[in-house]
Formats: C-alpha cells, structure tokens, sequence
C-alpha cells in the first residue's frame, strides 16, 4: 500500500497550490514512478469533483471518494433517487442493521458512469448513522 501524504506548511507555499491541485501532482508521480502497484485512491470529500475524478480515470486508477453536502447538482440528484430506491444488502449483528443503497449516474463533467453507494447504520439504541461515497 502507498500512501500520499500532504505537507500543508511545505508543499502549498512551494508550489502555491491548494491541497487538491498537490493531490492530483502526487498521484501522477505516484503512479508514473509505482503505475503496477496503484490500482485505488480513497479521498474525502473534498475530491468530490469531476476535476479529480477525471484526473483518476485518466491515470487508470480507481477511485472512492467520500461525499458530504456538495453543490454538485448530479450528486444532488443521485441522492434522491437513492433514497427513494429499495436496499440493496442489508448487515445485521446484535447492535446495528446497515442498509446498502446503491446507484449508477453520470457526474456533471466526467464522460464515465459513476457509481453512488449509501451505507446507513442504526444500531441498538436507535441512533443512525450514514456515509456516502461515490467509485468509478
């Protein structure tokens, strides 16, 4: 496993580029010097963006990157036809039930389909939990 680390106090002030921009500069070397060993990239939400995504796919590398609250209107709309959908999976233990909801959508500015996976968690004592992510 590789990891890409980012030096804010060095790597920005170097190159006077914001953590995204440093993101996808290390990927390329990453995968230029290691290309047989890369094969994923997990990011957060930040990189939730048809700029990085785009930059994966172009770099043949796969991706799953976290979402939150986005203005992206595909991602906007992806969340509500998941929600209206029926699960996919369901988990259960003694203390949680996750449901998995899943979609495939294109994002605005990416030519690939994506895919849009919902993972919601309730456990024991009725509090609920969710993360989103999206993949190529």
């Amino acid at each position: 496993m590789i990891l890409l680390m980012y030096n804010p106090g060095i790597d920005s002030k170097r190159k006077d580029e914001g953590e995204l921009n440093v993101s996808k500069r290390l990927l390329s070397k990453v995968v230029e010097k290691h290309n047989s060993f890369v094969d994923i990239v997990t990011y957060d939400a930040l990189a939730c963006n048809s700029k990085f995504v785009n930059h994966c796919i172009e770099l043949e590398v796969e991706a799953i990157i976290r979402v939150k609250k986005n203005n992206n209107n595909s991602i906007k709309q992806v969340k509500k036809l998941v929600n209206k959908k029926e699960k996919e999976e369901v988990w259960e233990t003694e203390n949680e039930r996750i449901e998995v909801y899943e979609a495939i959508f294109y994002m605005n500015g990416v030519a690939k389909p994506l895919k849009f996976v919902k993972y919601a968690k309730e456990n024991s004592a009725k509090q609920r939990s969710q993360i989103l992510i999206i993949t190529t």
